[in-house]
């Protein structure tokens, strides 16, 4: 196998630095394994999104979402002490603060009892168990998930990966969801992929926006996020600042190897204006990135972007490394980085994304998630006849203070909305009381 045909000049068609480009291909050469012809047709198909969706928004669908708590309790603050002062413009202060706050995913739309329901699968952020809001956003889109307490154990539920219900925030409509599915071919087949992440954008929000004040500041018994740091971050979703990092995913082995500096400014340079923070290192805030592929056919046509799972795990080599990779001692050098994918649902079908996180130790019994979704619904809905009706002043009340029984939902929405409504000739803790007693 010689160097083009090995893959050097596939993976330089793909953005990525000559040594970079040899050092990937010399480890597809040594496992002996074929590499798929999709190098510049993965990075075209990425570059087109980028360039067209501004005026398309068909391609939203292919956009990261992060996801982050806004909500947590003192346990939490106490468990990461990092949230506990400015950062001072430290970069690694920022970039660890980042490593704990950030998870990826996407934003997918699905069906359950003729109803439509929006989900957030991927990652979730660390100290789950101290979280009581979390925000979901994706070009720039804000989502809120709630845990009803009253309904399920937060200690439930795996830290790592699931599917969970979103609360629309005052949208009647929404660009378009779920990108095309592949679950990878047969055989011993390296595919070039692209990890589709927001590193470079959130961290510089990160940075930015805990120089001179915390992340979270006390409210009552809780901490809310930092008002200027959330809206940063929602920003930092924009589809002009994602970034496109070439990968090459081992797929008998689910192994990823990747640089260790996400492709930010070569894939995308509107990303220079965040400087040396485009530089920085992967970290864990890249967990639940969705990973895509593309293929070629025999006119040498490029395939649409299809999902090849989720960026399950990635850890940057600083030193020479030695793995084991189908019984072949594989050397990696600085510059790289070692991860793996979770393979995606089979469809969006609601029953095959709960089957997804159930296989994948989300912990939550299929009951259980059912009552949430109606509850979110519920919830939304609610949210939108407020809204609808001249009362958007009062979404924020409902998000913080509705935690209902199950109950409450046979009573119907209008029976809900008209007690809102109605409690606010009392004044605003009227309406809290009310909302509590749900």
């Amino acid at each position: 196998m010689s160097e083009e045909d090995g893959g050097v000049g596939q993976l330089e068609k793909f953005g990525l630095p000559s040594q970079i480009a040899k050092g990937l291909a010399g480890i597809i050469g040594t496992i002996t394994i074929s590499i798929s012809d999709t190098g510049g047709c993965q990075y075209f198909k990425g570059k087109e999104v980028l360039n067209k969706i501004k005026g398309n928004k068909s391609l939203y669908k292919y956009l990261p979402a992060i996801i982050f708590p806004t909500r947590v309790s003192r346990g939490y603050i106490n468990t990461y002490k990092v949230f506990q002062n400015p950062t001072q413009f430290d970069i690694s202060k920022a970039s660890q603060i980042q490593s704990i706050l950030i998870r990826h995913g996407l934003v997918v739309s699905t069906q359950k009892n003729g109803k439509d329901v929006y989900l957030f699968i991927g990652a979730f952020p660390e100290g789950l168990q101290y979280t009581n809001r979390l925000t979901v956003v994706q070009g720039r889109v804000k989502f809120i998930v709630k845990p009803y307490k009253r309904i399920f154990n937060k200690s439930n539920i795996n830290s790592k990966f699931g599917i969970l219900p979103l609360s629309k925030m005052g949208l009647n409509a929404i660009y378009s969801t779920n990108p095309p599915v592949s679950q990878g071919g047969n055989g011993f087949i390296a595919d070039i992929v692209g990890i589709f992440n927001y590193m470079s954008s959130t961290l510089y929000q990160i940075w930015l926006n805990t120089s001179y004040s915390s992340a979270f500041d006390k409210i009552d018994t809780n901490y809310l996020m930092d008002y200027d740091l959330e809206g940063g971050l929602e920003i930092a979703t924009s589809a002009k600042v994602f970034a496109d990092t070439p990968a090459i995913h081992i797929q008998f082995e689910n192994i990823l190897i990747a640089p260790s500096i996400p492709d930010s400014v070569s894939f995308n340079p509107a990303l220079s204006a965040f400087g040396t923070l485009s530089s920085e290192k992967f970290n864990n805030a890249v967990i639940g990135s969705p990973v895509y592929v593309t293929a070629t056919d025999w006119s040498e046509l490029c395939s649409d972007l299809m999902l090849r799972g989720f960026v399950s795990d990635i850890d940057v080599i600083t030193e020479e490394t030695v793995v084991d990779i189908n019984g072949n001692d594989i050397r990696l050098s600085p510059g790289l980085s070692l991860g793996g994918i979770i393979n995606p649902p089979n469809s969006w079908d609601y029953n095959d994304l709960v089957s997804w996180a159930i296989n994948n130790g989300m912990g939550l019994s299929w009951s259980d998630f059912d009552k949430w979704i109606d509850l979110a619904l519920f919830e939304s809905e609610v949210i939108q006849r407020l809204i609808a009706r001249g009362y958007a002043n009062l979404v924020d009340y409902v998000i913080d203070h509705f935690d209902p029984s199950y109950e409450v939902v046979e009573k119907g929405v209008d029976s809900v909305v008209n007690s809102i409504i109605n409690n606010v000739s009392s004044g605003f803790n009227s309406v809290i009381n009310f909302l509590k007693s749900l």
